[in-house]
């Protein structure tokens, strides 16, 4: 943090307590003000509006009072006393709490000592007492022992100086590539001291404030899920894909046709048959039924791969000349499987010696053209297309 933005800071939280510390204010009045601030919204230079907490206003209004403009400059340094301030006064909290512990253990051994034997009930009670102090007795000093080796450790001069250099610029840390998921959490839980959440039915959404160790809150909006709703949700374009398919080609087909569109799950993963069959059963529609199809009850009507057949063709052939419009053919949608006509007409596409006009001869294989491509297609860059 430079010395610009620390009197930069310095002003924006003397701004903010300035209302207060007015000496013609009366104790009513500047109680009265100081319990105001907490609820209002404090613009910033970046044009954000936040609140602060009482604890931290009363803290700059002390630190005012002692040192003037210079107490409210941010000190990294102080910061870390102040850390292991509050570890020691927490630490003499807890090295009490044993001493007590320690006390009622020992007056309950007295108590047991003076008790005379024949009174077995008594000493059985007192002797149970006993056992419980020493029970507590133990637990409190455990977790005074867990307490200690929990101890913050002291950082060194460079290590205090890396943490101020750190500190003016959280975004590289954060997007640092050597910093861990694990790291981040870490890095939140020191910067966060508190997230308050208001539910509100009515509107459907819920009111987030976001407390910051520094005193600095801000506010987020986030709407709620519907009841019957989630957020992974298929996209509307999915769905009338696959309710305009599905009558007429299977689940792998269809998925075939998704992927190749780019299409992706609710989830942001590519579609398989399974993953089809979910979303079409989600509004009821049946499995593929082929005999559907308006040309299904027309034997010149035929996948490509029996058209190939017929005509002597590879497929890749066949889907050339359909694209070329040589052939009639048809498709639901684009990288759908075609649907090809094939007549007496169609068949004098391809000469008796076996050879198109647009076909590659068996000379120029050696040139990567494989058998049953057509000129039209070499070098081409096209989709994958399916291949029923």
């Amino acid at each position: 943090m430079t010395a610009k933005s620390t009197e930069a800071t310095a002003l924006l939280r003397y701004r903010v307590i300035a209302e207060a510390i007015s000496p013609r204010l009366s104790p009513a009045d500047r109680g009265r003000i100081v319990r105001e601030l907490p609820r209002q919204l404090h613009e910033h230079p970046d044009g954000s509006r936040r609140q602060y907490s009482r604890g931290t206003l009363d803290r700059w209004l002390r630190a005012y009072r002692e040192q003037g403009l210079d107490g409210l400059k941010p000190d990294p340094r102080a910061a870390l006393q102040e850390t292991e301030h509050a570890w020691q006064r927490e630490c003499h909290q807890r090295e009490l709490l044993v001493e007590r512990a320690r006390y009622e253990a020992e007056r309950a051994e007295r108590q047991f000592a003076r008790v005379e034997p024949e009174n077995r009930l008594v000493a059985r009670s007192l002797e149970q007492a006993w056992e419980e102090r020493l029970k507590e007795l133990a637990q409190c000093q455990d977790e005074l022992a867990g307490f200690r080796r929990r101890r913050p450790t002291p950082l060194s001069d460079e290590d205090a100086e890396w943490l101020h250099r750190a500190g003016s610029d959280l975004k590289a840390v954060w997007q640092a590539p050597t910093t861990t998921n694990r790291d981040r959490k870490h890095l939140l839980r020191c910067l966060i001291s508190e997230v308050v959440v208001l539910v509100d039915r009515e509107r459907t959404v819920a009111d987030l404030t976001i407390r910051w160790a520094g005193g600095a809150s801000t506010r987020l909006t986030s709407p709620l899920n519907r009841s019957g709703r989630h957020r992974y949700v298929t996209s509307a374009e999915v769905n009338q894909l696959v309710r305009h398919v599905a009558p007429y080609y299977s689940d792998e087909q269809i998925a075939f046709m998704l992927n190749a569109t780019h299409l992706r799950t609710a989830r942001g993963n590519s579609f398989t048959s399974t993953r089809v069959g979910h979303v079409r059963r989600g509004p009821g529609l049946p499995a593929a039924n082929p005999s559907s199809l308006r040309d299904s009850n027309d034997p010149t009507w035929m996948s490509v791969s029996k058209a190939a057949q017929v005509l002597g063709v590879s497929p890749d052939t066949i889907r050339c000349w359909a694209r070329e419009g040589s052939l009639e053919a048809n498709q639901v949608m684009a990288q759908a499987p075609w649907r090809i006509h094939v007549t007496n007409e169609s068949t004098s596409i391809v000469p008796r010696d076996g050879v198109h006009s647009r076909y590659v001869p068996a000379g120029e294989r050696a040139l990567g053209a494989a058998s049953g491509s057509c000129a039209g297609c070499q070098g081409s860059a096209r989709s994958p297309q399916w291949r029923p």
